[in-house]
This record gives structure tokens, C-alpha cells and sequence, in this order.
């Protein structure tokens, strides 16, 4: 491995050496341990403060993150982003003054709809089921067309939960710290 500069640290004896210590470039809290036995984890019973490392480099250290890394922090934040999108995708859009779903099933229906009118085998006024288990009823193929424009509109516009649900992961993708990736707030 590279020498590894350290910038901030705690240097604890117990059973094995272990230095606490903050990286240059990383501002996550490190773990250094230079014996071959290192393992991923390790138990210090009795521990106590002997000096400090800071400034020093030390070679070949055998380096591992303590607590999630940038790339788990990106994770956990895109898989909230992911579910705040399906939040919205349920909660659906507002035409007419009525709220009507987004759902995968909706979705199609809607699609039949225009091939239905398209076949002319649309009849008028055409109930539609709302997110709050009420109808709303199209009342001609002008309604019909507004209404699926309405959709299509919220389905593909920046500001729609896809849209900006991809923004939302772009950002967090292009951080480079984990204090940039907590940085950022899905206010939808």
C-alpha cells in the first residue's frame, strides 16, 4: 500500500498498537494497525492515550474505514431518493382538481385510453378512478386529450419525481465527501 500522511491523531495502545487518525484528503476517521494480524474489527479492552502521530507518515499502513465509507453514504442516500420518487409517482398529479395516480397500472390504463379513442371506441362521459378512491369523469375527447397531456407533462417535466429524482442522484454521484452527500436535502 501507499504511505498514508496522517493529519490527526489518536494513538492507543491495548493488546495491539492502533492509531485513530484522520487522513489527508479523507475526512473520515481511519483505523491504523500495523501488525500482519490485522483484522476488519478490533476489540480494545483497555486502552489508554500515549502520545500522538500526528504529522508523521507511516508506511505500508494497513488502513480501514470506521463507520460507512462515501461510496455506502451514496447508496443509502440514492435508495431515499429512490423511495421519495416512488412516494411521488403514487401520489400521482392534479387535473381537473382531482389527484390521479402515477402507478404503473394507471400509467397503462391511461395509455389504453388514447388507443381507445384513437379506435373510436371511447364513449362519453368516461369515469376515471382518483388517488382518493373517488371518479372523476372525462366528458369528451377534448378532456380525454387534456387530460393525458396533463400526464404526459408531469410525467416527463424536470420538476416531476423522475426528473428530478435524477437530478437529485446526479448530485449525490458527483460528491466527493461524505459531508456533501449529507449535504444534500430531497425537499420534493
Amino acid at each position: 500500500m501507499m504511505p498514508v500522511n496522517i493529519i490527526e491523531s489518536y494513538f492507543i495502545t491495548a493488546e495491539n498498537i492502533i492509531a485513530l487518525a484522520r487522513i489527508e484528503g479523507d475526512q473520515r476517521l481511519l483505523a491504523y494497525c500495523p501488525s500482519d494480524s490485522a483484522q476488519s474489527h478490533w476489540k480494545i479492552r483497555t486502552a489508554q492515550i500515549e502520545g500522538t502521530l500526528t504529522g508523521k507518515t507511516i508506511p505500508d499502513a494497513y488502513v480501514a474505514p470506521i463507520g460507512p465509507t462515501l461510496d455506502d453514504v451514496k447508496a443509502a442516500k440514492i435508495e431515499a431518493i429512490d423511495a421519495r420518487t416512488q412516494e411521488l409517482i403514487r401520489a400521482g398529479f392534479t387535473w381537473g382538481g382531482n389527484q390521479f395516480s402515477m402507478s404503473d397500472a394507471a400509467q397503462r390504463n391511461w395509455i389504453g385510453m388514447g388507443t381507445m379513442q384513437s379506435l373510436g371506441m371511447m364513449q362519453y362521459p368516461f369515469p376515471v378512478s382518483t388517488v382518493n378512491e373517488g371518479v372523476a369523469y372525462l366528458q369528451s375527447a377534448n378532456d380525454l386529450m387534456t387530460f393525458l397531456a396533463a400526464y404526459a407533462t408531469y410525467q416527463t417535466n424536470p420538476s416531476g419525481p423522475l426528473g428530478s429524482g435524477r437530478a437529485l442522484k446526479a448530485l449525490v454521484t458527483a460528491c466527493e465527501t461524505v459531508d456533501a452527500v449529507n449535504a444534500i436535502v430531497d425537499a420534493r
